[in-house]
């Protein structure tokens, strides 16, 4: 009998051993994944031209949609707005400044239209706009003189700015 005692004991140590080694013959893997693309556009909320003829200063409303922090590039065509048609033979240039606002990012500037003849690059900080709104000013600094067409294009671009995202 106590063989037989030995024997089931023995029996019992096998089986409970062979149950804590029970694996699993089919396995599930769940792959995850997700891209969403880099945005980032301006415009003006109300389009309404500047015109200079009457009024030295203009303002408008921007709406920004950026999913990145940014960058804002500011470029003239001119670096002013040119008598393009007169009597005046020489090319005259009526400087102005530009005020650009995003209060929600906390960024302000000013830059002189002579100084846009070639992009400039603004870095807006490290936060993320998402869907805001900013404020442009452009003055001229003296009334328009001479008789005829002054005209000029100020780009404004905006960029993900990949340095401040950390890629």
């Amino acid at each position: 009998m106590e063989r037989c005692v030995k024997a089931v004991i023995c029996f019992l140590i096998a089986l409970l051993t062979s149950l804590t080694n029970v694996y699993a013959n089919d396995s599930l893997t769940l792959s995850m994944s997700g891209v969403i693309e880099e945005r980032c556009v301006v415009g003006i909320v109300d389009s309404i031209p500047f015109d200079f003829s009457i009024e030295l200063s203009h303002t408008a409303n921007l709406s920004i949609e950026c999913n990145l922090p940014m960058l804002i590039a500011l470029r003239s065509d001119y670096g002013g707005l040119e008598l393009i048609d007169g009597s005046v033979e020489t090319s005259l240039v009526a400087e102005y400044q530009v005020e650009l606002n995003i209060d929600s990012l906390n960024f302000s500037l000013k830059q002189k239209s002579k100084e846009l003849i070639d992009e400039q690059r603004f870095i807006t900080g490290a936060d993320i706009p998402f869907n805001t709104s900013g404020m442009i000013k452009v003055s001229l600094f003296e009334p328009l003189k001479f008789a005829g067409e002054y005209q000029d294009t100020l780009h404004i671009d905006v960029y993900p700015n990949f340095v401040n995202s950390g890629i």
